[in-house]
């Protein structure tokens, strides 16, 4: 049986540069990645390049971060690649559209689509947002900003109608924008 490892044991690891620690890494989250990656369409290829890109990330910033959830810490990073990339691929003229309208369902509370991600990033802000809401609601708005999934996805995996998800998602976006203007930014 193989042994788990606590959050603090595969950081003082990463710290030591003890390369299991990022194979442990690895090991538990790539389904994780993929999905994100999935949800973008990236394909194969682009797929394992961010994978290996967010790693190489984390290798590179523990220390001096240390996060408290590797979840959300590589769900951050795998995000940001494969968001990078989608960039990458649309200056070729292959946008992933699901992105390019998850951005533009925000266009309230940001002022381009590089934005996006920052204001994805404003940790406070979201914790706050995020514990006044409903366990739907958060999975809703989780799955669509944070996963980049379809509206169309997620109403049928919640058995909403899209109508249903999209008002939802428009009265929490209202919401947020209120939470992020009472902390003092300017939208």
């Amino acid at each position: 049986m193989k042994r788990s490892y606590t959050t603090d044991e595969i950081t003082d690891a990463l710290c030591r540069r003890e390369g299991w620690a990022l194979k442990e890494l690895e090991e538990l989250y790539t389904a994780l990645m993929k999905r994100i990656a999935g949800n973008l369409h990236l394909d194969r290829r682009d797929t394992e390049e961010c994978i290996s890109d967010t790693l190489l990330e984390v290798w590179n910033t523990v220390p001096p971060q240390r996060p408290e959830s590797y979840i959300g810490y590589i769900s951050t990073i795998m995000r940001r690649q494969a968001i990078d990339r989608i960039r990458y691929n649309s200056a070729k003229k292959r946008a992933r559209e699901i992105y390019l309208e998850a951005a533009e369902e925000l266009p309230e509370l940001c002022d381009t689509e590089n934005t996006v991600v920052d204001m994805l990033s404003i940790k406070d802000a979201l914790n706050i947002f995020l514990s006044r809401q409903s366990k739907e609601n958060r999975e809703i708005f989780i799955r669509r900003y944070y996963e980049f999934e379809s509206i169309q996805s997620i109403a049928r995996d919640l058995a909403l109608s899209t109508n249903t998800a999209e008002k939802r998602l428009s009265r929490m976006r209202a919401e947020l924008k209120k939470i992020l203007k009472e902390r003092g930014y300017d939208i």
